[in-house]
């Protein structure tokens, strides 16, 4: 029980981070789906979507920086699970 309460506080960590990191690159890396700049929720929302494995939600990079760090989010998601399974086959 106590890898999954690990592995969920790692996943919220995740969540949390690159949220502020989207809302503070937003401006000139990410537009929403009505061609306007992203607020405080769209960039949680967009967190969430990476970190749970859904996919992009209602904004999308613009630019390849933002590219890239959507790309590093999704690494540590697919890292992250990796772990966990490896650490729940092995105990």
């Amino acid at each position: 029980m106590k890898i999954v309460l690990k592995a969920l506080f790692v996943n919220m960590l995740c969540i949390l981070i690159f949220s502020v990191i989207y809302i503070n690159i937003a401006k000139d890396n990410f537009m929403t789906q009505h061609d306007t700049l992203p607020e405080y929720v769209d960039c949680l929302l967009e967190s969430i979507t990476i970190q749970s494995g859904v996919g992009i939600s209602t904004i999308y990079p613009v630019t390849s920086f933002g590219k890239l760090i959507i790309m590093i989010q999704q690494l540590l998601l697919i890292c992250t699970n990796a772990i966990t399974l490896y650490l729940f086959v092995t105990l």
